[in-house]
């Protein structure tokens, strides 16, 4: 193996390090938005049914 072949070989290793990274902070982000609209969902439907059972206290 000579030099240009242990060059190319360490740059090779470095941009799959850099694609792997990048693909974790991609993927990061997809789980996180998810977790987020899940979130938003929970708090509304939580925030509708503290709504109905003031109204039916109301009505009480």
């Amino acid at each position: 193996m000579d030099d240009k072949q242990i060059t190319e070989g360490l740059r090779k290793i470095m941009m799959a390090g850099i694609g792997a990274v990048t693909t974790g902070v991609e993927k990061s982000q997809e789980v996180i938005d998810k977790y987020a609209e899940k979130g938003k969902a929970t708090f509304e439907q939580t925030k509708s049914a503290t709504k109905e059972a003031a109204e039916k206290v109301k009505k009480a």
